[in-house]
């Protein structure tokens, strides 16, 4: 039997069709509304915030009062921060640029309560072999990505080991659907068996183990679970 692991997130741009200035509006929105659903709902567990601090960083500038809240809700692994600074591009950057990258969204992230030890990577256009070697440095065993990989002529399965050049090896799992597959995710009847179990089914054949990832967000997002 499959255990399915629905992880609310929202996959944060600083800045892309828009300007940082907007993305600043919209993350004073959006987080804050994160912030109050997890303390009025306990049934809703946790959040992830995308991997990287700069946006959050962003977030407390404009609204200062809400520190010591999030800082609660990150103490008690109910929001997830870091382990990035920013979504880093790990194809075309300098390794040292990688690693300080890394190394300062930890620093920022414990600063809060907690720096979620997952290398998170959801929409970089392609990946330095050496990313297992990167991560290990930084006590990091695992990655979580979505692009760079082609299913049918490079891994069978979506959960494989990632070993580098340097011979450092890291637990992968690649998001065959994105990070917005289940994204707007309901209870209703036709929802669930027009999209999501039939993607159920396309990741339990190409997971290889038995517990599945199922990532509901999307780009600047808020709780994306109705």
């Amino acid at each position: 039997m499959n255990q399915i692991h629905v992880i609310a997130h929202t996959h944060w741009d600083q800045e892309w069709y828009f300007t940082r200035q907007d993305s600043m509006v919209l993350a004073s929105y959006n987080f804050a509304d994160v912030i109050d659903t997890l303390e009025q709902d306990p049934a809703y567990t946790c959040y992830h915030l995308d991997g990287q601090m700069a946006g959050v960083e962003d977030f407390l500038v404009i609204n200062p009062d809400y520190r010591a809240r999030l800082e609660k809700l990150v103490r008690g692994k109910r929001i997830f921060v870091g382990p990035w600074y920013t979504q880093t591009d790990t194809y075309n950057v300098h390794g040292e640029s990688i690693i300080r990258n890394l190394k300062y969204g930890i620093f920022a992230a414990r600063k809060l309560g907690h720096a979620m030890q997952v290398g998170y990577l959801p929409d970089t256009f392609g990946h330095n072999a050496q990313m297992p070697t990167i991560l290990q440095g930084c006590n990091i065993d695992n990655i979580v990505f979505w692009r760079g990989i082609d299913h049918d002529r490079q891994a069978k399965s979506s959960q494989f080991l990632w070993r580098a050049p340097s011979g450092a090896t890291v637990i992968a799992c690649a998001m065959a659907f994105g990070y917005g597959a289940a994204k707007n995710i309901s209870s209703d009847a036709s929802h669930l068996q027009g999209k999501i179990f039939p993607m159920v089914n396309l990741l339990r054949s190409r997971a290889g183990i038995n517990d599945l990832l199922l990532p509901c967000g999307g780009d600047q997002d808020r709780k994306s679970v109705v």
